[in-house]
């Protein structure tokens, strides 16, 4: 009986020491994983700092290129003073000339913005933080500069309507043989 309990004693004391190696094992696999997202922690508070950066550059930004846009829509739609159609189809042109000269950096600028957007709404989903709401949403940037697209083409057929109806009224007057008013 002595052999036995010596035995079960040393079988005890076997599993003992095994626990206490599994339980040292998990310990340091623990303390590892602690350690390896020790530096995901004290980024989080950095990431999350330039995250709020980015958002602040995007609300500038569209901000800015909304005003632009209304600017530039607005300008579009003033009235042309005219005088003669040969006159209003100069005034026209000169002011698709004018207003055009900026659009490509500014559809680049628009382009860079969807791009920051797209990059915003990624980073607060990796932080676990709700979508922002922007001061002027990507949609509205999107609206605004269609909007624009348009009132621009309206520009750009009323010109050639201007030049069509002047060729006709020249063509007219030639026939008639009257002096071209135009």
């Amino acid at each position: 009986m002595e052999a036995a309990k010596k035995k079960a004693e040393e079988a005890a004391k076997k599993k003992a020491e095994e626990d206490a190696a599994t339980f040292a094992l998990e310990r340091k696999k623990a303390v590892d994983d602690l350690n390896h997202q020790l530096p995901i922690f004290l980024n989080k508070e950095k990431h999350e700092k330039e995250t709020n950066a980015l958002l602040d550059a995007y609300n500038l930004r569209s901000k800015e290129l909304a005003e632009w846009i209304a600017r530039r829509d607005e300008g579009m739609r003033s009235h042309v003073t005219h005088k003669t159609f040969g006159d209003t189809t100069d005034e026209v042109q000169d002011k698709i000339d004018h207003l055009r000269d900026d659009v490509d950096a500014k559809e680049t600028e628009k382009l860079d913005l969807e791009t920051l957007n797209n990059a915003i709404n990624t980073r607060m989903k990796l932080e676990n933080r709700p979508r922002p709401v922007h001061e002027v949403p990507m949609e509205k940037l999107n609206s605004l500069w269609n909007q624009a697209v348009v009132t621009e083409q309206g520009y750009k057929k009323c010109k050639d309507s201007f030049f069509l109806i002047i060729q006709g009224r020249r063509l007219n007057h030639h026939h008639s043989g009257m002096p071209s008013a135009a």
